[in-house]
């Protein structure tokens, strides 16, 4: 089934979202207040342009057509690809396998007071 949406497009959208959960968002009108919001450069880093963004209705159709797990995993797995043990100077890196964000308020008010953590906390 054709859905009129690019690859391209996807992808913006995942990482726009992905940036958005990592800073607090966590609804489909707060991830476009966030793209909305975000200065031109990053616009351009995320591949979009600075005066032509995704809407809601684009970011949450988008976002409800991929497959949860799919996305998990490959997050999962692009992080262990970056993941060392050790740095250049020899310094141990603590792995994040496993492991929880610390949970620290940050400000915003479309944030849950209690946000679950997700694997897009390793990103933080």
């Amino acid at each position: 089934m054709r859905t009129g949406y690019s690859l391209h497009q996807l992808t913006v959208v995942v990482t726009a979202a992905a940036c958005a959960a990592v800073a607090g968002y966590r609804s489909y009108t707060a991830f476009t207040e966030w793209v909305a919001d975000v200065p031109a450069a990053s616009a351009l880093a995320l591949g979009t342009t600075p005066d032509r963004r995704s809407s809601e209705a684009t970011i949450r159709r988008l976002l409800q057509a991929v497959d949860p797990h799919l996305l998990s995993t490959t997050i999962g797995v692009w992080l262990a690809g970056r993941a060392t043990t050790t740095s250049a100077s020899g310094r141990a890196i603590a792995s994040t396998a496993g492991a929880q964000a610390p949970r620290r308020p940050m400000p915003g008010r479309h944030m849950a007071e209690d946000p679950s953590p997700t694997r897009l906390h390793a990103l933080k």
